[in-house]
């Protein structure tokens, strides 16, 4: 796959980049897992405190006015108006989701374009998150999906940040799994 690969940084974190003439993946280095709800979400809903950002997008995804019901307690009631208010943020029309729940990692797989995905993941015990983002000239998702399935970290993460340009493209291991 791979015609180039190069560091990009910015304000959005560190980004590795391989893309050649029919895809690319900005890779988001991982970095330290950020909060998911106010500190008053948390104190009015202390069980929600370990959502993932991918379980909580979840929820907020599968929440519909329809599931509003009398015998919900108040406590229930403001959880589920909470997920409502937080669906325009989070969730952009018609946009179809996918998401990966494995023992060490959640993720969500997002459209942005017709022709671009995002990877959103987080770590199940909330030290680490990042994001793929994935561009495309075919139709074709399974690379997309592989990768995201496949992803992983080995090490500690803290010393991706320390590294050189060169360093880290020297860290890359790509695998070509049958796709052009």
């Amino acid at each position: 796959m791979c015609a180039n690969i190069r560091v990009q940084r910015g304000i959005g974190g560190v980004f590795l980049c391989f893309d050649d003439a029919d895809r690319s993946i900005a890779l988001q280095l991982p970095h330290p897992a950020g909060p998911v709800l106010t500190s008053q979400e948390v104190a009015a809903f202390p069980d929600k405190a370990t959502l993932t950002l991918p379980r909580l997008h979840r929820e907020i995804a599968e929440a519909s006015s329809d599931d509003f019901s009398f015998g919900m307690s108040n406590q229930q009631l403001a959880w589920h108006a909470c997920l409502i208010n937080k669906r325009s943020y989070f969730l952009a029309d018609d946009s179809p989701y996918e998401y990966l729940w494995r023992a060490d990692l959640d993720g969500v797989l997002a459209r942005l374009s017709p022709t671009g995905w995002n990877f959103q993941w987080e770590t199940v015990d909330r030290e680490w998150e990042g994001a793929a983002i994935f561009s495309t000239s075919s139709d074709d998702l399974d690379w997309i999906r592989h990768a995201c399935t496949t992803f992983s970290i080995d090490g500690d993460p803290t010393q991706l940040q320390k590294l050189n340009d060169g360093a880290l493209r020297n860290l890359v291991d790509i695998t070509d799994v049958g796709g052009s």
